[in-house]
């Protein structure tokens, strides 16, 4: 080992540590209370929704939150930003693969079948009546500032312009400042209002069962608009 990777390797420790030290408690307290929704989703698909078949996609979700977290915590904003977008992904391919057991086998014995989020969505809107209705009428009340924050996500991972290209001369650039970690954390908030949307849209039909803390947020941004709730309980 040369003592240039020696150096490099040992300032990004050092930036690490700093960063952990300096924010990593308050960037995983953030992103808990950021993600609360999504958290009690998974509480109440575990506790009563699985199906037997592609579970793990479910405890796959909840360790891409933890994922997110760390990685915020340690100012990797990037990884940060990929485990996110796993979440849309993974609670899409819950949805659809929960109910198809020969294709879930093709997926993880052949690396075969699986499905993107166009796809999943397109099931969703023509499988489940009122799926696609109601989740339009939930994003014209929207708090988030993206009508879909998986094209954002999708922008950094596949560095689709110079905006989001990565930047490291040295190792320790992937390391970054407070800022940007807590506004990263502001992207999963909105991530998180999103995954909810599709699922309060999947499971309206459960809705006395649903976590209050759910249903009350959904209630709040649908009274927002005359008629919204109606037509939304209606599916139109």
């Amino acid at each position: 080992m040369t003592s240039e990777i020696s150096d490099q390797v040992t300032k990004l420790r050092d930036k690490i540590i700093e960063s952990c030290d300096a924010f990593g408690e308050e960037s995983v307290a953030l992103m808990q209370q950021e993600t609360t929704e999504l958290l009690q989703w998974i509480k109440y698909i575990l506790e009563s929704q699985l199906t037997g078949t592609a579970d793990n996609l479910i405890n796959g979700l909840l360790c891409s939150i933890r994922e997110a977290a760390a990685c915020a915590a340690l100012g990797l904003v990037r990884p940060a930003l990929f485990a996110m977008r796993s979440q849309v992904d993974l609670t899409l391919a819950w949805l659809y693969f929960k109910d198809h057991p020969v294709e879930w086998n093709s997926v993880n014995e052949r690396g075969e079948s699986f499905k993107l989020k166009k796809e999943i969505l397109d099931y969703l809107t023509l499988n489940f009546p009122g799926f696609s209705a109601r989740l339009s009428l939930l994003t014209e009340v929207k708090l988030r500032t993206t009508v879909d924050p998986y094209k954002l996500l999708s922008a950094h991972v596949h560095a689709q312009s110079e905006l989001v290209l990565p930047k490291t001369e040295n190792l320790a650039d992937v390391v970054h400042e407070k800022s940007l970690s807590i506004e990263c954390v502001g992207i999963a908030k909105e991530t998180c209002e999103y995954i909810s949307d599709i699922l309060i849209c999947f499971y309206t039909n459960n809705w006395d069962a649903i976590p209050a803390g759910i249903t009350q947020a959904i209630e709040k941004r649908l009274d927002k608009k005359i008629n919204h709730k109606k037509r939304f309980f209606d599916g139109a």
